[in-house]
Formats: C-alpha cells, sequence, structure tokens
C-alpha cells in the first residue's frame, strides 16, 4: 500500500511566507496549497479538506482566530497550526482554545514545523486511511447562500495546549 502525501493548506497574507513553506513542504515530500484570504481558503476547503492547516495568526480583515471561529460554527476540524510574528502568548492562547493543535513563532523552525505536522499525520485519522464524510455550510458572508459540500478528513483530533518543546513533566 502506498501512503499518499499529506496535503497542508497555507493562509498567509504575505507572499514571500506562503512561497517559502509551500516550496518547503513540497520538499518534504508533501502536497501543499497557499492562500492570501480566508475566502480564498473556505472557497478551496468547501471542494476538497485539507489533512492540515498552517494559518497566519495577523493578518488583515480576517484573523487567524476569526478563520478558526469560522471553521468551528460549521463543525469543520481541520488540524490547525497558527503561527505568528511575535509572541502573543493571550491570542496564542484563545487559538489552542478553539481548537489549534499549537502556536509557532516567526521565523519559523523547520524542524518544530516538521514535528507539528508528523504529530498530526500520526495522531490523526490521517494515518489510518480516513474515510471522510460530507457536510453543508452557507457561503462565506451568505446566510442565504446555496450550501456546498465540504470533506471532513476523519474524526475530531482533540486539540492540545501544550506547545512544541514543552515537557508536561517539567510541570
Amino acid at each position: 500500500m502506498i501512503a499518499r502525501p499529506m496535503h497542508v493548506a497555507i493562509l498567509d497574507d504575505d507572499p514571500s511566507i506562503r512561497t517559502a513553506l509551500g516550496r518547503f513542504l513540497r520538499a518534504s515530500g508533501m502536497e501543499a496549497d497557499a492562500y492570501a484570504t480566508s475566502d480564498e481558503l473556505y472557497d478551496s476547503v468547501a471542494q476538497e479538506c485539507p489533512d492540515c492547516l498552517l494559518l497566519d495568526l495577523q493578518m488583515p480583515g480576517t484573523s487567524g482566530l476569526d478563520v478558526l471561529k469560522y471553521f468551528i460554527q460549521r463543525h469543520v476540524h481541520i488540524p490547525t497550526i497558527v503561527i505568528t510574528g511575535s509572541n502573543q502568548a493571550d491570542c496564542c492562547l484563545a487559538c489552542l482554545n478553539a481548537g489549534a493543535i499549537t502556536c509557532l513563532e516567526k521565523p519559523l523552525d523547520a524542524g518544530q514545523l516538521i514535528e507539528a505536522i508528523n504529530r498530526i499525520s500520526e495522531t490523526s485519522c490521517f494515518a489510518a486511511a480516513p474515510t471522510c464524510g460530507s457536510l453543508s455550510f452557507p457561503a462565506h458572508g451568505q446566510d442565504n447562500a446555496e450550501d456546498r459540500p465540504v470533506r471532513l478528513v476523519g474524526a475530531y483530533l482533540k486539540h492540545s495546549a501544550v506547545r512544541l518543546g514543552d515537557d508536561p513533566a517539567d510541570g
């Protein structure tokens, strides 16, 4: 049986970050799609749900926390790694409480990023050849819009408030 590559979506308003992350992930054997706006991501997720989302916390317009809340309201569960340009403990904690797996600070450490993605692939249904269900939700910004199908990858992955590199034994 040949394993399929992990599909990672990237949402960041900075084109250089999107390009660099996309190249790095593809060179690491993953599929990567990058989006400049939340609306682009929402449209893509309506067609195919990624295995993992790399989500910039601070963007003009819709923040990373807003994106997490949008998906939660629609029962869409994508294992998410929040990336931030500064150490914003309160914002990161809010994202973790909204379902993010971890927060990583820019500039990203390649080893920590790969470790976080590997944790997702090892602990989620991705590692067990998930079966996808469907869910419908209205188009972003339109309460009466025609529903669009969204493929969900496996079961819900519970979020963890443990940041990478933290050892729970250290208390």
